[in-house]
């Protein structure tokens, strides 16, 4: 009998230890987007006495990134700064006295600039692109771009500009001139865009851009009280937006489904009380709201629970651009005492 047992537990062992089935992997757990532990490097650009400035920023990913507006390097103006993971370089040549305002990249190959008129990078030459049927009046010009494709990019400006390229032909779409256009973001999914606008009277509101045109679909002197923001961002039927009136900073959303606008939270008393210029974010549990307060540069990032304000890490600064983030690292511009400045937000 116990001959018999041994035998069993023998061939039991003898099957185990046969088994083709590998061992799991030990699965390695993804950096925790919802970490609030950031390291800043901030760098400048120019020499302090001629103007630089930086307006807006596009960040593909660490290795790669593209900041735009008007610096003067060694004597000579530059328009585009280049980071390719060891170095800034700017971009061969100025194409515009006035610097560029605004960029948006479908890919690597293919960049859009908005300066006036649109400019496109595309496999490493650049050039106009047609606007000469558009016929703009009163000093209008594109300010920012926004696409979901090589085939459906808006671009939006000054006194009511709004402009659309189909894949064939830029077109010019009738606005009410009042209105100075200042930011624009957008569903890829629908192709569907959605762009700021205030007025000399102190209005603002927000447009929606589609194939059936321009229409406007919140106008803040409906809502009391009143809210604002210099920029937007689109992510899942909602558009996210900050900003301070006389009492507080308020940062909110506007729902497109409900079309309601929604207060997430009133800064009021609190050291979160920042006056908001730019806003990062590709989905709502990393928001990264960027701006100034008393004169110098500070952050707010949303973890999805947790407001949390960085100000010691930022340096001076007179005004905010634009702010973008790939997920990884978020990369936000300006200019400071006659300086371009470029501030780096990596999460540790």
């Amino acid at each position: 009998m116990k001959t018999i047992i041994s035998l069993l537990l023998l061939l039991l062992i003898l099957q185990y230890s046969c088994s083709p089935t590998e061992p799991e992997e030990k699965k390695v757990s993804p950096p925790d987007t919802t970490s609030q532990n950031f390291s800043f490097e901030t760098v400048e650009f120019g020499d302090g006495y001629a103007s630089s400035d930086f307006n807006d920023v596009w960040v593909f990913d660490e290795n790669n990134i593209w900041a735009v507006g008007f610096l003067y390097l060694e004597n000579k103006p530059v328009n585009i700064m280049r980071w390719d993971g060891k170095k800034w370089f700017p971009y061969s040549r100025q194409f515009n006295t006035n610097g560029i305002s605004g960029i948006w990249a479908k890919d690597t190959s293919e960049i859009y600039f908005a300066s006036g008129l649109v400019l496109k990078y595309k496999n490493g030459t650049i050039a106009w692109e047609d606007f000469s049927k558009l016929n703009f009046t009163n000093n209008q010009g594109v300010e920012k771009i926004w696409g979901s494709s090589e085939k459906n990019i808006w671009a939006v400006g000054w006194w009511g500009t709004i402009v659309h390229f189909d894949g064939k032909e830029w077109k010019k779409i009738d606005f009410d001139n009042k209105w100075i256009f200042y930011g624009i973001t957008g569903n890829k999914g629908t192709g569907i865009a959605y762009a700021l606008a205030r007025s000399a009277q102190d209005g603002f509101i927000i447009v929606e851009l589609s194939e059936e045109g321009a229409n406007v679909i919140y106008d803040g002197s409906k809502d009391q009280p009143s809210l604002r923001s210099r920029r937007m961002k689109y992510y899942e039927g909602k558009l996210y937006l900050g900003g301070a009136d006389i009492r507080s900073t308020k940062v909110w959303y506007y729902d497109l489904e409900t079309k309601k606008a929604e207060l997430q939270k009133d800064f009021i008393g609190t050291e979160l009380n920042i006056d908001i210029f730019s806003i990062a974010m590709i989905r709502n549990n990393d928001i990264y709201y960027v701006g100034r307060s008393f004169g110098k540069g500070a952050l707010v990032h949303f973890n999805g629970k947790t407001y949390k304000r960085f100000q010691d890490e930022l340096s001076s600064t007179e005004n905010y651009g634009g702010a973008h983030t790939d997920g990884n690292i978020c990369v936000t511009v300006g200019f400071h005492n006659n300086k371009a400045f470029l501030t780096k937000i990596r999460r540790n």
